[in-house]
């Protein structure tokens, strides 16, 4: 419910919403914390994985089949750790996280061929797409004052993606990839609101 509020100016409100909607379902504050800090620590590890399938854009002579081979030796390496020294509903926590990621990024890799057609899309730009678009999307959560990340995850694509897509395709690309984000939170939001309220109601009697 509290996803909207990333929209505001300030790129913090979404947490704090989410902070005092728990705190009114009666969850302490200190768990509250926590779990958003580990939230945020874990899609942060989880979203900088892909930051080897975007070296390829960035230095010309490293290989992707390396990177995709570095990408999953690191996600295994940090599985076991996770498991290994904090628990496994870390690790299993973490791996919704990468599977979240990987969604949003097909989204977008999905918008991409419908606007620049499928048939310029090989396996490989699919792969730096995706990749390219996981770690804007991460530059715009942790920018702080950025609603949204608006702007800073644009400027990355451009600058990344120039030469594989063109400019006016990917501008699109990106309207649409937004327009399909908010109307995903607004029906979250629209459909878990009056869950949220009757639980509270319960609650209260």
């Amino acid at each position: 419910m509290s996803q909207l509020a990333k929209y505001v100016p300030g790129n913090i409100f979404h947490l704090a919403g989410r902070q005092a909607l728990g705190m009114s379902a009666g969850i302490p504050a200190k768990a509250l914390a926590k779990s958003m800090a580990w939230e945020l620590f874990l899609i942060a590890g989880a979203g900088s994985l892909f930051s080897w399938l975007v070296l390829p854009r960035l230095l010309h002579y490293f290989p992707l089949p390396f990177g995709i081979i570095l990408m999953f030796a690191s996600f295994i390496l940090v599985m076991c750790l996770l498991r290994r020294f904090i628990g496994r509903h870390v690790a299993i926590a973490f791996l919704w996280q990468l599977f979240f990621l990987l969604i949003s990024a097909n989204i977008f890799i999905a918008l991409t061929g419908l606007i620049s057609g499928y048939d310029k899309l090989s396996m490989q730009y699919c792969l730096i797409i995706g990749g390219t678009y996981t770690i804007a999307w991460l530059a715009g959560l942790v920018t702080p004052g950025s609603p949204a990340g608006v702007g800073i995850r644009e400027i990355i694509l451009l600058l990344v993606l120039k030469g594989i897509v063109a400019e006016d395709s990917l501008l699109i690309v990106v309207l649409l990839g937004r327009i399909v984000t908010v109307t995903g939170d607004i029906l979250i939001f629209s459909g878990n609101t009056p869950l949220f309220h009757r639980k509270l109601y319960t609650i209260e009697r």
